[in-house]
């Protein structure tokens, strides 16, 4: 029988005999990996007040932001003192702030490239640090 290369899992051919404890190795192997992740993921949605600012605050400490909307994204990553968007066939960046567990995006009469205008609703997609 062959065996996955990361986790060492069953990868059973025609002639392979299948039984009970393959899947249970199997699935203790799962679990275990599942059970040491470093991460979590958050999701969120917002309705923009059309600011220069806005902070979005998380659970735990945020590594990595996502945020879209209907023609928009903005990605931002950890400790970078600049986030980037994209929006109506442009790209531009941003003033971001970090906090242990906060993200602010800024960019004084912006609030389009910052994803806060006012009345259009956000998704916010966040890895935040599980340690």
């Amino acid at each position: 029988m062959k065996k996955t290369a990361q986790f060492g899992l069953n990868q059973w051919e025609m002639s392979d005999r299948i039984q009970m404890q393959d899947f249970n190795a199997d699935n203790a192997k799962i679990e275990a990996a599942l059970a040491k992740r470093n991460c979590q993921f958050y999701t969120a949605s917002y309705t923009g007040d059309g600011e220069g600012e806005r902070t979005h605050t998380f659970p735990a400490k945020p590594v990595f932001v996502l945020i879209i909307s209907v023609g928009y994204f903005y990605v931002l990553m950890h400790n970078a003192e600049k986030g980037y968007n994209y929006y109506a066939g442009r790209a531009g960046n941003y003033d971001v702030t970090w906090t242990e567990d906060s993200v602010t995006l800024s960019r004084p009469n912006a609030a389009p490239d910052i994803a806060n205008t006012n009345g259009t609703v956000y998704s916010l997609f966040a890895i935040l640090d599980a340690k």
